[in-house]
């Protein structure tokens, strides 16, 4: 995983090498992707289940290669699967949301499938909502950074199907000091106009 950000950005450097030629990417978009998503922390032993996620997204390709985005995740509903090694029941999950900004590199690959990367910031708001009464939520925001890698293919006139991973990091859960970082892997759709 450490050697991670280092090919994130060798396959930003290698756009640069891709066919820009892809005219049709400039100009405004929109998506709507989801999938799985994955809770890692920093501390060994506090065990968390995965959740599906969803994001929306609205960006700008000011050049054929090159744009920015912006976007909504709700990056989904955590449960405490196990403390020290021991199963836990009962907890409260946490639950996850950021919005985004990115800049966005894109280019052709082989002529029909587009590979793209972006790389950006996040706010994530990181909650735990009691099902007792009475009970106060907790809640707390952090910013970090994050990079997104992915293809998108063509399937009629200005509609992709996109395949991307992302990597959302340095999120502080519920202000704790526990540290987490998030992967999701997802399917989606993406409108260009």
């Amino acid at each position: 995983m450490k050697y991670i950000p280092f090919l994130s950005l060798v396959l930003i450097l290698n756009l640069a090498s891709v066919n820009p030629a892809y005219a049709e990417n400039i100009g405004i978009y929109f998506g709507l992707q989801g999938g799985y998503a994955a809770v890692d922390t920093n501390e060994d032993d506090l065990n968390l289940d995965d959740d599906i996620n969803v994001q929306v997204y609205f960006g700008w390709m000011f050049t054929d290669w090159m744009g920015i985005e912006l976007a909504y995740s709700d990056l989904g509903e955590f449960d405490i699967k196990e403390i020290n090694k021991e199963k836990q029941s009962g907890l409260d999950p946490i639950e996850f949301s950021a919005t985004q900004a990115a800049l966005v590199f894109e280019g052709d690959f082989a002529g029909k499938i587009n590979v793209f990367a972006k790389l950006g910031a996040h706010r994530t708001k990181s909650e735990i909502k009691s099902a007792i009464s009475g009970v106060d939520e907790s809640e707390g925001t952090d910013t970090g950074w994050f990079y997104q890698a992915g293809i998108a293919i063509p399937i009629v006139s200005h509609l992709d199907i996109t395949l991307t991973w992302q990597n959302l990091r340095s999120i502080e859960v519920i202000d704790s000091g526990l540290d987490a970082g998030i992967d999701t892997f997802d399917l989606g759709l993406r409108f260009m106009f």
